[in-house]
């Protein structure tokens, strides 16, 4: 029942933080030898600690403002940062590989009485659960019984009870 392991978040996050490591791999880097807190000024770039720290600094922090939290993910940020040798190709193994997690998991954990997975898609929940969608049905049969004509009265008219 955790939120971070939803199909949501799971996709999601994982294509973010794809394309956070994409992005920042494509900051130069610089040819240092020398430790890392110290700047070569024969060469331009950041070094690949820091573009690693960057990567994953933000995937962490975008996850968490686009509210599509996965831990894991994570390091995907990390791994497309450090390496040339994942690509573009590579978003659509990571999704086939989430794809098959998400239907074993839900193979297996539908099949208890007590379990249900996923507990909702793409933010709206199951009716069953009191998801999202459940809350709004909810809100409106309150709505349509205060607005029904049995509980209406006329301010000054006897005759509705």
């Amino acid at each position: 029942p955790a939120p971070v392991g939803q199909p949501r978040q799971i996709f999601a996050a994982h294509l973010w933080n794809m394309l956070v490591g994409l992005a920042i791999r494509q900051i130069p880097t610089g040819t240092t030898t020398t430790d890392f807190m110290e700047w070569d000024t024969n060469s331009y770039g950041l070094p690949l600690l820091w573009k690693q720290s960057l990567a994953v600094s933000l995937g962490v922090s975008g996850q968490a403002k686009l509210g599509i939290l996965h831990p894991p993910a994570t390091g995907l940020s990390y791994a497309f940062v450090s390496s040339n040798k994942y690509s573009w190709g590579t978003i659509a193994s990571v999704y086939l590989a989430d794809a098959v997690v998400v239907a074993l998991s839900m193979l297996i954990l539908n099949l208890s009485n007590k379990k249900q997975y996923p507990l909702y898609w793409l933010g709206f929940g199951w009716e069953d659960t009191g998801g999202s969608i459940g809350y709004v049905h909810g809100k409106v049969k309150s709505a349509t019984k205060l607005l029904s004509p049995r509980t209406m009265k006329v301010k000054g008219d006897d005759n509705n009870v």
